[in-house]
């Protein structure tokens, strides 16, 4: 049996800056979206220093936004969310004993990259409970992304199904995320 170093990656799904956020469009322009985006993920990877961080993404554009700031990037061979980040989670089992999928539109990503997380599977869901805004596992697993509607419960299933107990932490600042026009005070 071979063992992996005890290390960590940051795994950080992004789409097109002009694209994101269609329930905010509604309410700002298509540049003060674009713009607002840009920013959050930009104050999301910062926070996930000093880990190791792959953006995940299949858009050229997000590639660009990456390497002007010097950061990785991972391009998946199929579209959508949770077959990119299957593949981006697969590929970094080679390398990393964890992974930390992140969600790069969160108001307060303080200190993403330093928090201790155990060994297990931790999951910090949105406020409402339904999201997965910080998903922390061991690599190597046989874990099926379901992210999407209630992407909350469907993990901790996914979690018991592969004999864990998900450690659920409620109650960080990581659990705001912007979605929606009711969010944007905390951007």
């Amino acid at each position: 049996m071979t063992s992996r170093p005890h290390n960590r990656i940051a795994l950080v799904p992004l789409k097109s800056f002009a694209t994101a956020k269609q329930r905010l469009r509604a309410h700002l322009s298509d540049v003060a979206t674009a713009q607002l985006v840009e920013e959050l993920a930009l104050g999301v990877l910062a926070a996930c220093r000093p880990l190791p961080t792959w953006i995940v993404t299949d858009d050229e554009d997000i590639e660009e936004f990456a390497a002007h700031h010097d950061l990785v990037t991972f391009r998946p061979s199929r579209q959508g969310l949770n077959e990119g980040v299957r593949e981006a989670y697969r590929s970094a089992s080679d390398e990393f004993a964890h992974a930390v999928v992140i969600h790069a539109d969160l108001a307060h990503p303080e200190n993403l990259g330093l928090f201790e997380y155990n060994n297990s599977i931790t999951l910090f869901p949105d406020h409402t409970g339904l999201g997965s805004n910080v998903l922390a596992l061991p690599t190597g697993l046989d874990f099926e992304f379901q992210y999407g509607p209630d992407s909350a419960s469907c993990h901790i299933s996914e979690s018991r199904r592969l004999g864990f107990e998900a450690l659920i932490i409620r109650d960080s600042l990581w659990r705001f995320d912007i979605d929606s026009p009711e969010d944007l005070p905390r951007a």
